[in-house]
């Protein structure tokens, strides 16, 4: 990757990483009907489906969806699991 590439690559990724002191609070102390204002969940109808037939699901998103999708799906009995960042 050229230099060009990875600075335009960082700056991307502190933009999105900026929006999240917008998003978490949000998150965490706004009223839930609230939220859903912001966020929209596609397919929930699935994931009901697959647990109504005593089925399990497995679900990966980018790492700022997985903050709006644990909240979004905490009527679940659901468990998050994530890799912590390398620092390299």
């Amino acid at each position: 990757m050229d230099k060009a590439s990875i600075e335009n690559m960082t700056s991307k990724n502190f933009s999105n990483l900026g929006r999240t002191f917008t998003d978490f609070p949000i998150l965490w102390w706004k009223k839930m009907r609230l939220s859903k204002k912001i966020f929209e969940v596609k397919g929930i109808e699935n994931i009901s489906h697959e647990f109504a037939k005593g089925k399990g699901v497995i679900a990966s998103q980018h790492i700022r969806s997985l903050d709006f999708a644990g909240r979004s799906l905490s009527k679940y009995p659901i468990i998050s699991m994530y890799k912590p960042f390398e620092m390299i």
